[in-house]
């Protein structure tokens, strides 16, 4: 009967709540489903591409006056990830909310062991932004792979593309100075990419081989 039934949230319902990739989550999408959650486990990386957020910071904190909380209040909740703008994202913010930590400036568990890249690819990565504490499990790869590598000095490369300014087409990003240095590459690559990816069985084209990945 809707009209005698009791309408509350679910609170408690789910046991557990598991969230991955949550260092891309942002903050009030995911409290929702935790408000309904007794316990969770938060997998993510704060270290990697953050959530795409649609707020900006001065007209959150703006509201946030609104509802009676002080600057410094507001800029203590951006500190635990409890804010609706960059950087908070759920995985920020179970880090502060962790009592057990794996270091003085890390709460929870710190998985060491990768092997999703090549070792010459996260080991950039490693230094940069994990000051070395990756363990590198994949290996160097394929020796055919290797000359390409040894051509460019390593599998990671970075290139700086002059005058490069990203653009808006509606919801989307566009950056035609980066677009053309990477067709550029790709093509000054051409040759010795389909050489190594290729076999005497079967020759491949350049765009069986290529496949180009762009962030948002």
């Amino acid at each position: 009967d809707t009209e005698t039934k009791e309408n509350k949230a679910d609170f408690g319902r789910i046991d557990l709540l598991i969230t991955d990739e949550a260092g891309q989550v942002n903050t009030p999408v995911a409290m929702a489903g935790f408000s309904l959650a007794n316990k969770a486990i938060v997998l993510g990386d704060t270290r990697q591409l953050a959530p795409i957020w649609g707020l900006d910071e001065e007209t959150d904190n703006s509201t946030a006056r609104e509802f009676g909380i002080t600057d410094q209040g507001f800029k203590d909740r951006k500190g635990r990830g409890l804010i609706c703008s960059e950087p908070a994202s759920i995985m920020l913010a179970a880090e502060n909310a962790c009592k057990w930590k794996y270091s003085e400036d890390e709460a929870g568990l710190f998985l060491e062991e990768h092997y999703r890249c090549v070792d010459g690819i996260i080991e950039f990565c490693n230094k940069l932004i994990y000051q070395g504490r990756l363990k590198p499990c994949r290996g160097k790869g394929s020796v055919l792979k290797l000359r390409l590598e040894e051509k460019q000095t390593g599998p990671f490369v970075i290139y700086t593309v002059k005058d490069s300014e990203d653009s808006r087409s509606g919801s989307s990003r566009f950056n035609d100075k980066e677009a053309e240095a990477i067709a550029g590459w790709i093509r000054d690559n051409k040759e010795e990419l389909i050489k190594i990816y290729s076999s005497e069985k079967a020759s491949k084209s350049i765009s069986e081989i290529i496949g180009v990945v762009t962030p948002f």
